[in-house]
């Protein structure tokens, strides 16, 4: 697309936005950014915009939609805004930014999806390829926008992205080499009508995809499992439980990677430093993209031993007399925090609660019943994970997040574990899950005892 004098609308001046306006802007295209935050607000925003985009502030609203040739929306922007939807109506194309980004992309674009683990994937993938000598820009929903380097990309060899359904809800032409959905389970369910919904826009990622691009799927995973491309991609599986055809699985405890029938062995996962059910998949997922992009097995494997996970996702905070602490702040939806509580072995003291997003808690009910020892309740979603909890009664209401944990440690004993994952968002009581994850570790730290290293 030639973007010189074209009447370009950026809808929201966060982070997307402002990459999107300035990889615009450099490209000689009439910018305009709007956003329904006041000038004050965006202060810091919009200092760093180009200076040749023009800025509308304190609402997304334009007299004349039909000014424009193209409008790029932010992920934080609703599908549904009334300014999208005049847009449609008169025939604008509307673009995500990653969208816009990969039209000028001329170098393979690994794509990651999933309800949960894109982040962890996203970053197990990076370190394989950039172990094995490639050049490697990893960005997306993580990271910096990749419009940020759009004009710039021949100099990598791989682009990789982790992609949100945010992300995903306006493509038309977005194209990976290889695309990846790690699951799919309820979630952002207060900003999509229904599951169902939720699921298209996850399958979207593919929808491009020809016979000469991949398309790597969870098999554990009931809804990844059941997708059936209608155009002829490579399809390949990953599996924690069984062998799989094509793809990724265990044997052993051993990684293999099973291509074209030729088999691969790439080591053992009792190597793995990350913790967690979730990283045994994460890890075959990201041991099978390598070996698309021709990773030998031993780099593979190296890298895998080397990564020790993400922070606020299965992260190991402290262990005071026996007791181990653990920040799971990421554990956003009942899926993550499902495959948490698998990882243990020992008795649970579970924290959870925070800003409902209209999913399901019922899947949680039976699994608490049976690990988790105490659960402490933060946040505004309280009554409705009590409700599916009949029965438990080892559950307690506190008012902050430091009180729930200095009431789980007083229950817990040698040997156990003290797990915050939510299962909700952050933004009843906090700016984020990061802040929240910081928030549980300064509590943790602050706790008497001795330490066991």
């Amino acid at each position: 697309m030639e973007l010189e004098n074209k009447n370009i609308l950026v809808a929201g001046i966060a982070d997307t936005g402002i990459a999107a306006s300035n990889f615009l802007a450099r490209n000689k295209a009439i910018v305009m950014a709007v956003d329904d935050k006041n000038e004050a607000d965006l202060k810091e925003n919009l200092a760093k915009l180009h200076s040749s985009v023009q800025v509308q502030t304190g609402g997304l609203t334009i007299e004349n939609v039909s000014d424009f040739d193209l409008i790029v929306v932010s992920p934080g922007v609703n599908m549904r805004n009334k300014l999208l939807k005049k847009a449609k109506e008169k025939n604008i194309p509307v673009w995500s930014e990653i969208e816009l980004a990969s039209r000028f992309i001329n170098r393979p674009i690994i794509a990651i999806t999933g309800t949960n683990g894109k982040t962890t994937t996203t970053k197990m993938t990076s370190n394989i390829l950039k172990d094995c000598g490639e050049n490697v820009y990893m960005g997306g929903n993580i990271g910096f926008p990749v419009s940020s380097i759009a004009d710039r990309a021949s100099q990598y060899n791989y682009i990789v992205l982790e992609i949100s359904s945010f992300q995903l809800e306006w493509i038309d032409q977005f194209r990976p080499f290889i695309s990846v959905i790690l699951n799919i389970t309820e979630d952002h369910l207060d900003r999509h009508l229904d599951f169902q919904e939720y699921v298209s826009i996850k399958n979207k990622i593919f929808q491009n995809q020809t016979e000469n691009e991949y398309l790597v799927l969870n098999k554990d995973d009931p809804v990844a499992s059941s997708i059936k491309p209608k155009n002829n991609i490579k399809k390949l599986l990953f599996s924690r439980v069984e062998e799989v055809r094509d793809g990724a699985f265990l044997r052993n405890n051993n990684i293999v990677i099973r291509l074209n029938g030729e088999e691969k062995v790439i080591g053992s996962i009792n190597k793995l430093k990350a913790e967690g059910v979730h990283n045994i998949e994460n890890g075959l997922a990201s041991a099978l993209i390598g070996t698309i992009c021709k990773a030998k097995p031993e780099n593979i494997m190296n890298s895998l031993s080397q990564f020790k996970g993400i922070n606020h996702r299965m992260e190991f905070v402290r262990e005071i007399n026996g007791i181990r602490f653990v920040n799971d702040s990421k554990g956003t939806n009942v899926g993550a925090t499902i495959k948490s509580m698998e990882s243990f072995e020992c008795p649970i003291i579970l924290i959870a609660g925070g800003k409902d997003k209209g999913g399901n808690y019922k899947p949680l009910g039976d699994l608490i019943k049976r690990k988790v020892k105490s659960l402490f309740l933060i946040g505004a979603s309280k009554t409705k994970i009590r409700a599916v909890l009949s029965g438990y009664r080892n559950v307690e209401d506190v008012s902050t997040l430091e009180d729930a944990v200095k009431k789980a440690f007083l229950k817990a004993k040698a040997g156990e574990v003290v797990l915050f994952s939510p299962s909700c968002s952050s933004f009843d009581m906090f700016k984020n899950y990061e802040e929240r994850g910081n928030v549980f570790k300064k509590a943790v730290l602050s706790l008497p005892g001795d330490d066991l290293n």
